[in-house]
């Protein structure tokens, strides 16, 4: 392992793989998403707009919960609630609330975003949604009706999700950043990024997360990344 991040300790390097990359713009993979994310930014941005709301739709590891909170660190009058877990209980005067997994939201929290929008004639609030599918929501036993009918009059937009080669390349950024490669030129780790995308869940937190694991446990035992490491640290993610 000497040749990884020779100038840094390895208390640094650790600190750096156990802490989870922030969200950030500059860090999102576009893809062949130009369009909708485009359409993002001008919904966000601009001061005049029609629509009050913006659903973003994809499957499970398409990035929504990423461009979401990205947005969320980057404009600081806004509020990024997950809906899976987080209970809406007042009124936040924010620009933009921001929220996330809108399928698993509660009937408290489906009426507290139905008051909101009855407030949007006199705020200037905009509505930030993500969901897996805006068809799952129009179900009267799961999701208020009188609220997807208004969230319809907004944008929806799907984010489809990366390529393989798109999340490989996301994967050399994030590995160059803690300083295994010296460029994306380089290609020493292209083997095992490939088995890990043939082999691994695709869902690019989980395969950041075994490489993370992977280079804690070579970096305690002084062993090289192989791929029967990143194989055994797999099996034990999965045990876990």
């Amino acid at each position: 392992m000497k040749n990884l991040n020779h100038h840094k300790s390895q208390h640094q390097i650790l600190l750096e793989l156990n802490r989870p990359p922030e969200a950030r713009l500059e860090n999102g993979i576009i893809g062949s998403n130009h369009e909708t994310l485009a359409a993002l930014r001008n919904f966000i941005l601009s001061k005049y707009t029609q629509s009050k709301s913006f659903i973003i739709w994809g499957n499970q590891g398409s990035g929504k919960s990423f461009w979401l909170q990205a947005w969320t660190n980057e404009i600081s009058n806004s509020k990024y609630f997950d809906l899976k877990h987080d209970i809406l209980t007042e009124y936040t005067k924010k620009n933009i609330l921001i929220l996330d997994n809108l399928e698993f939201a509660s009937d408290q929290n489906q009426s507290f975003v139905f008051r909101l929008f009855n407030l949007h004639e006199t705020s200037n609030t905009k509505i930030l949604a993500s969901t897996a599918c805006p068809e799952q929501l129009n179900n009267k036993n799961m999701f208020r009706q009188d609220l997807f009918s208004r969230m319809k009059q907004g944008l929806i937009y799907k984010l489809d999700p990366l390529s393989d080669f798109e999340k490989k390349l996301a994967l050399k950024e994030y590995i160059l950043s803690v300083g295994w490669l010296t460029s994306l030129k380089d290609t020493k780790y292209d083997p095992l990024l490939e088995y890990m995308l043939q082999r691994f869940p695709r869902q690019l937190p989980i395969l950041k997360y075994i490489l993370i694991k992977t280079h804690n446990s070579a970096l305690a035992n002084k062993c090289p990344v192989t791929i029967p490491l990143v194989k055994s640290i797999m099996e034990k993610v999965l045990n876990e």
